[in-house]
């Protein structure tokens, strides 16, 4: 349930399920790894089933391509055969797809039991791949999970237009959720000792903070980040870029910095737990996030609560959530020449920076959801979902 270690990765997906173990409900989450496991994580049965094939690189683009397809394909029949020997003991009352290879599985395991299927989806890929119509062919296990016959589709509204896609190809709008995550608006903690906080990262005391917060992956853009800052430095020296996150990019955005000769005025603190997070967000001057296709992940979103200046592309649905000059600064993906003179603003312009980050503070507070609020959603709607089946069939 989470990317690396415990606590480090996406939230939604195991906060999703313990939600509804709080709720009093079973939670069984199957998951594909090296071996046959099966324990507990805080009331959730995880049961990990073998399967393991390898796929390339995303620098291979190609080969990345043509493995993750393979992958796909060979996940079905292994997934299935472990889901149906799970469920047969367990006789659930509805079956999750998560992600869109799974979404198939849950929808056949669903039928032979008579039961219904969700298929979940954290954001998608597939807006840039709708025309012409013959491009959806090569994002075909994608588009097919948009497909499938499912109780519910509920999708992360995470900027990436998951809602034009199910548009696009016929999901009936009364079963489709697009729900944005909900966000721990504990996370704000004004309060951090900032001062502590540079010293334990050896950062000069007068320096500005310039934050990312992300996996480092090739299409959430932090060599933008890098790219851009021999630019800002020689125009504001006392600068010093953190970036939070790991991934397959970690070596070459290290190497690149050392490259363009900032490897100094850049600290890479790897992955961290989820509960280190507000020390970081409060402590950043700016924000930045730069990801390829949409910003509104929960980085984003968490920035807003903390109340900091930031500075992201206008791209997705990123312009729905950030008004420039308001809540933010918005830099044109096509202008990306244009990001180390929106930074250098900034991080020169106190007022506007302070006033930028109050801006977010009130966004935040009025318009997003916590994620118990975000979940009790989900719950109902599951709940009313078992109901109405138990009714139908007569039990």
């Amino acid at each position: 349930m989470w990317d690396d270690a415990v606590g480090v990765g996406m939230p939604s997906i195991f906060l999703g399920q313990h939600a509804f173990v709080d709720a009093g409900h079973r939670v069984r989450f199957l998951y594909p790894g090296r071996d046959n496991r099966k324990y507990e994580y805080q009331g959730v049965e995880l049961h990990q089933f073998r399967f393991r094939w390898p796929v390339a690189s995303p620098r291979h683009r190609w080969l990345h391509r043509i493995t993750a397809k393979i992958y796909t394909w060979a996940f079905l029949p292994a997934a299935f055969t472990a889901a149906y020997r799970s469920a047969r003991d367990m006789r659930p009352d509805v079956i999750y797809g998560h992600f869109y290879p799974a979404a198939p599985v849950a929808w056949l395991l669903a039928r032979l039991l008579r039961m219904p299927n969700v298929t979940r989806m954290y954001g998608t890929f597939l807006h840039a791949w709708l025309s012409p119509w013959w491009k959806r062919i090569l994002k075909f296990e994608e588009a097919l999970a948009f497909r499938i016959p499912c109780a519910y589709l509920i999708m992360t509204n995470d900027g990436t237009r998951g809602d034009d896609c199910a548009h696009a190809l016929g999901t009936p709008a009364h079963r489709f959720k697009f729900w944005r995550n909900g966000i721990d608006k504990s996370v704000y903690q004004p309060d951090v000792d900032v001062d502590a906080f540079k010293r334990a990262l050896e950062i000069p005391a007068t320096d500005r903070i310039v934050m990312s917060i992300t996996r480092l992956v090739e299409w959430k853009g932090v060599h933008r980040l890098i790219a851009a800052l021999p630019a800002v430095l020689d125009q504001f020296p006392g600068v010093t870029a953190i970036i939070v996150g790991d991934g397959d990019e970690r070596r070459r955005l290290e190497s690149m910095a050392r490259d363009l000769g900032v490897a100094s005025k850049v600290r890479f603190v790897g992955a961290i737990p989820h509960s280190q997070t507000p020390e970081y967000m409060n402590a950043a001057d700016v924000f930045v996030s730069l990801y390829r296709v949409s910003n509104v992940g929960n980085p984003l979103l968490e920035a807003l609560c903390c109340g900091r200046c930031i500075v992201t592309l206008s791209n997705g649905a990123t312009p729905k959530l950030i008004e420039h000059g308001v809540t933010g600064i918005l830099v044109d993906e096509g202008r990306l020449d244009e990001l180390p003179r929106a930074l250098i603003d900034v991080l020169r312009d106190g007022e506007k920076r302070r006033r930028l980050a109050a801006a977010a503070r009130r966004y935040a507070v009025e318009h997003l959801q916590t994620w118990p609020e975000r979940t009790a959603m989900e719950i109902r709607l599951i709940e009313d979902l078992v109901r109405e089946q138990g009714r139908r069939l007569g039990r």
